[in-house]
Formats: structure tokens, sequence, C-alpha cells
């Protein structure tokens, strides 16, 4: 199996399990971006604990919603001395 099947196929089960266990959160449904979640702002929260974000240069965040809280974190802490860098929603490659 390549590795862009592997990936597919991995998201697809984890679209499937949010959905079913029934943490997914909006925007519904979950599949065909990254997924929104219960507690997605918990994670937000231990971002900032993670080394890599404490050393990073430049701050890669996803425009969609699940990750809303990490981008205000990183205008807020990164910005100002680094950089941040955004993509437009639904770029495919890049």
């Amino acid at each position: 199996m390549d590795v862009r099947t592997a990936k597919r196929l991995l998201r697809e089960e984890i679209w499937r399990k949010l959905e079913a266990e029934g943490v997914a959160r909006f925007p519904l449904p979950c599949f065909g971006h990254v997924p929104n979640f219960e507690c997605s702002d918990k994670a937000a929260q231990n971002v900032r604990l993670l080394t890599e974000w404490k050393e990073a240069k430049v701050v890669f965040v996803n425009p969609d919603f699940a990750q809303q809280k990490i981008r205000v974190r990183a205008f807020r802490w990164k910005v100002a001395s680094h950089g941040l860098a955004e993509t437009e929603t639904r770029l495919h490659r890049g």
C-alpha cells in the first residue's frame, strides 16, 4: 500500500470513530477536513507545552475550525517575534 492510500484510510477510520463515538463537533459531518472534536480547546492548551511549539521559528496552522484556538495562541505568542503561515481553506497542495 502506498503512503497516499494509507493516509486516506487512516483519516477515514478516524472520521468514522469520531462520529460513531459522538465526539465530533461543528462543523459536521467531519469527513473531508480536519475535524473539530470534543475537548479540542484542551488540546490547544496542551500544544503550548510541547518543546516543538516553544522552539518553533514559524508556526503553520490550518484554517479549520478545530485549530481556531491554536491560531489565536499563535497570534498572541508567536507572531510578534517569529511568524505565522496560514493556508487558504481547501488547499490541496502547497
